[in-house]
């Protein structure tokens, strides 16, 4: 490219070059100082499943039984489980490595229905289910670390320094 003298444009070369870095900065977000405890949150979750969380039944215990009016867990249960490990264990821990908005939404929209789902369990394991259990301390620590969870990648996605803002177009002019 020239410019009105007809002589080349020094920085054309490099436009480019930082249209591609801040194309790929604007993808990224900062979680600030709460990625260690997003870290320690994804630990306590992950303990949580290795303990029973419905009188003796663990997590896996529950995942794998065939449902049936004696299954060891609430259809909520299972949900609750699924989302607790898939977007609270993988997909925060996911999210922390990549540093991508897309994972971020991702597990914070997961979190949030752990949260929902986690409240219906526990509902669920203390009055509604067929064969109710007593739901274990797990579950309840469980529960809590989903709703940390939830919260924090609530305040990670929506933090204004966060905020994709739009790229400028260096076009002719």
């Amino acid at each position: 490219m020239e410019d009105d003298q007809g002589m080349p444009d020094e920085f054309d070369a490099y436009r480019h070059d930082f249209d591609e870095i801040e194309h790929r900065v604007q993808r990224e977000f900062n979680t600030g100082g709460r990625a260690v405890t997003i870290a320690i949150l994804v630990v306590i979750l992950a303990v949580a499943m290795l303990f029973p969380l419905a009188e003796s039944a663990r997590a896996w215990t529950i995942l794998t039984a065939e449902v049936t009016t004696d299954a060891p867990g609430s259809f909520f249960l299972r949900i609750f489980i699924v989302l607790a490990v898939v977007g609270g264990i993988g997909g925060s821990l996911i999210a922390l490595v990549t540093h991508r908005w897309a994972a971020a939404w991702a597990t914070m929209f997961s979190q949030g229905l752990g949260v929902l789902f986690g409240m219906f369990a526990l509902w669920a394991e203390l009055t509604a289910h067929p064969q109710a259990r007593t739901p274990s301390v797990a579950l309840y620590i469980a529960f809590g670390a989903t709703l940390a969870l939830a919260y924090l990648w609530i305040r990670v996605v929506t933090n204004t320094t966060n905020i994709m803002k739009p790229v400028r177009d260096y076009g002719d002019d």
